[in-house]
């Protein structure tokens, strides 16, 4: 995890499961950032039960911009599920993503 220039943002990277990848890309084709799924995952399922990883994520890495408010999110969901914090977004990026599945086809 690396300070981008604005220093009210965190930067962090993500390798994302090709389903994921591409659930993603479609968004991303609607108007919505990577960083914006992002911070909505965190912000809406920081409590709920994640979805595991069941695919290895493909080697095409995202870049997302987090409030400090949502990286220490983050963290609580991080220690919580007791893996690091790349794992916990990408669970909640997935979890996200399978709740809201009917909405983001019905986008398409």
């Amino acid at each position: 995890m690396k300070t981008p220039s604005n220093p009210a943002q965190v930067r962090f990277f993500l390798y994302l499961t090709r389903p994921q990848s591409d659930q993603v890309q479609r968004l991303r084709e609607a108007g919505l950032s990577i960083s914006t799924i992002g911070r909505q995952a965190i912000r809406k399922l920081h409590g709920a039960t994640l979805v595991a990883d069941e695919d290895i994520p493909r080697p095409e890495r995202a870049n997302l911009y987090l409030t400090p408010d949502d990286a220490a999110l983050l963290d609580s969901v991080a220690a919580r599920e007791n893996c690091p914090k790349a794992v916990a977004l990408r669970r909640l990026v997935a979890t996200y993503l399978s709740v809201n599945a009917s909405a983001i086809d019905s986008l398409f």
